[in-house]
């Protein structure tokens, strides 16, 4: 898992049974809730693809606006972009589908769906599968360059010499450049992208077992894909370092971030960061005590109180008396204080806030959480 969450890693996703349940009604299969969470959260951190029998754009409705990078159907031959190709193998298919209506319309409990380019027979409701498969079999046995595919109680037909799950899952690899793969499935559809022949390492993993199975994997059922996926998710969020770690350096790169810019204001604009923000504190709060200052900026009394005669010799701040308490002061801002509050580009409140505006109001108030509760752990002695 750990290797997996690597960069370069192209994670391939089957739809019925693997990231929606099976259901009796195949037109009632969706995502639940938990799984579209997923979904998009691998879709953030990986390049994501879902490969599936069903036709390409019935999976991306069913995504509910998901947005994974490539969503293929047909058993692999159905390619955005590409609706208009392969204009022999569709009137075929409109052919078998007309056969197929009139030798079976005796069979009860069948039903035929068209894709793009395959055919299934569903046969999940006859009363007698077996002899529904049968019946099946022998109405497609003379059918002319037609390929059969069975399933969980479907017949899927395809055209001779038209791709397969591993085929597309070759041509996925090569469009996403990926060092590696991890494949989950969980029909006997699925075999041929399990058994593909890849130029990179790949992990295949099987909803249920079977011993059959060309995958190395598997999964017992299939709401442990979402264990998976999460896994997947955690382990690409927190990186090789592990969560405290990972949060730690991201803080270090802050704090070295701040330094520099700050650095760079004291050299263009005459303040650093600090200075400024004291600055813009007494002009927002004024009049305000030292105390009150330094409990604002996170300062120890006497830090303050030399941050405080700086700014007042370059007339960014000046002492008043505080009428409620004799012996001492209180601060407002100086007769140069104006010129700090105007600064706009090249400040560190700048590129604070453009990175503020681009995360939105939810992320924003989740991290003040966070970076408050680090802030009390740090202050509390252990």
């Amino acid at each position: 898992m750990r290797s997996l969450a690597r960069p370069g890693t192209l994670v391939v996703l089957d739809f019925d049974g693997t990231l929606a349940p099976i259901v009796s009604d195949r037109r009632a299969a969706r995502l639940s809730r938990t799984t579209r969470a997923l979904l998009a959260r691998l879709a953030r951190l990986y390049p994501v693809a879902v490969l599936s029998g069903r036709a390409a754009d019935d999976v991306r409705a069913r995504l509910d606006g998901v947005p994974v990078r490539w969503v293929i159907g047909s058993h692999g031959n159905d390619w955005p972009g590409e609706e208009r190709q392969h204009r022999a193998w569709r009137g075929q298919i409109g052919r078998w589908r007309a056969r197929l209506s009139s030798r079976l319309a005796g069979v009860p409990g069948l039903e035929l769906e068209r894709t793009p380019l395959s055919l299934a027979v569903h046969y999940r409701h006859a009363a007698d599968p077996r002899a529904a498969l049968a019946a099946v079999q022998a109405a497609t046995a003379d059918l002319p360059a037609c390929s059969l595919v069975l399933g969980k109680m479907v017949v899927n037909l395809v055209p001779e010499g038209a791709g397969d799950k591993g085929t597309a899952l070759r041509r996925l690899v090569r469009l996403a450049d990926a060092e590696r793969v991890l494949f989950v499935g969980d029909d006997v559809t699925d075999e041929a992208a399990f058994g593909a022949r890849l130029d990179v390492p790949a992990v295949m993993v099987r909803v249920g077992r079977s011993a059959g199975s060309k995958a190395g994997s598997w999964v017992r059922r299939r709401d442990e894909v979402d264990v998976l996926l999460d896994r997947l998710c955690r382990l690409r969020e927190v990186g090789p370092l592990g969560a405290t770690l990972g949060f730690l350096k991201e803080l270090w790169a802050l704090e070295q971030g701040l330094n520099r810019r700050s650095r760079a204001m004291l050299r263009r604009h005459g303040v650093s960061g600090p200075q400024r923000l004291a600055v813009r504190l007494i002009g927002r709060l004024a009049p305000i005590r030292p105390a009150q200052l330094a409990r604002e900026l996170h300062l120890h009394p006497s830090s303050i109180t030399r941050l405080i005669r700086r700014l007042e010799r370059r007339g960014l701040v000046r002492r008043t008396t505080d009428p409620s308490h004799r012996g001492r002061y209180l601060l407002e801002p100086g007769r140069k204080g104006g010129r700090v509050e105007r600064l706009g580009a090249g400040t560190v409140e700048s590129a604070v806030l453009t990175a503020l505006e681009a995360a939105g109001a939810e992320d924003v108030a989740a991290a003040r959480r966070v970076l408050s509760l680090v802030t009390k752990g740090l202050a509390t002695p252990r």
